[in-house]
């Protein structure tokens, strides 16, 4: 085999070897996506109805991609306008919002589905911290449903509860029901991967400048 060839693979192996290390998937973070059916409507009223699913992330951080609700009644069209964010947790109940408000989809309908809900910039969910993820309105009104059987969330984050508010936060009880959600996710990088990928990239450095000098050699030779 031509020498420069091997020589060029075996870089393209540790190159890929390298980005590999560094490479994260999305995962989910927290959900109780698909449910079963949709029982039970929980009313989410401009000034009065919220409500708030509580986590603790894991040990990795994480960079949220998007939030999948399970709504009915959600008409933008008519006015309605959806508040979703994600919000400290302050002994259980939302504290103070993270970042932004997620951007809230568009919709001409009334009737029950999947609605996502994207970051208008990067939410950043801390490794080991609660938070909350509460779901209001800012203008109108819609439901959030959850089937008649109870699902608790799961995910690779520990779920800690639903609370709801009727009277636009000023207090919180807990909800025995289980509005349909699922929070979708990246992991943050570790320093250990990080620092892997960067000494492999001092490694593949190496070896092109070795290449290239062997490759500079053979052809003075002939």
């Amino acid at each position: 085999m031509n020498t420069r060839r091997f020589s060029g693979l075996r870089i393209l192996t540790l190159t890929a070897l390298c980005l590999a290390c560094i490479s994260t998937r999305a995962a989910v973070l927290i959900g109780n996506y698909p449910p079963p059916d949709d029982s039970i409507p929980e009313d989410i009223i401009t000034g009065f109805f919220q409500i708030a699913a509580g986590f603790t992330v894991p040990s990795t951080g994480y960079t949220v991609d998007d939030v999948v609700s399970r709504l009915g009644n959600y008409d933008t069209t008519s006015g309605t306008a959806a508040a979703v964010g994600f919000y400290t947790d302050n002994g259980g109940v939302p504290g103070s919002l993270v970042g932004s408000l997620l951007n809230a989809p568009s919709s001409s309908s009334t009737a029950i589905g999947d609605f996502t809900f994207t970051p208008s910039g990067t939410v950043t969910l801390s490794a080991n911290t609660s938070y909350c993820l509460l779901v209001d309105a800012s203008n109108g009104s819609y439901q959030w449903w959850a089937p008649s059987s109870h699902q608790s969330p799961s995910g690779a984050a520990t779920f800690n509860g639903y609370v709801e508010s009727l009277n636009n936060g000023t207090s919180y009880s807990s909800l025995g029901d289980t509005p349909s959600f699922q929070i979708n996710a990246t992991p943050v990088p570790e320093p250990a991967q990080v620092s892997l990928a960067a000494g492999i990239g001092l490694l593949i450095f190496a070896l092109c400048r070795r290449a290239m000098a062997k490759n500079r050699a053979q052809s003075l030779a002939s």
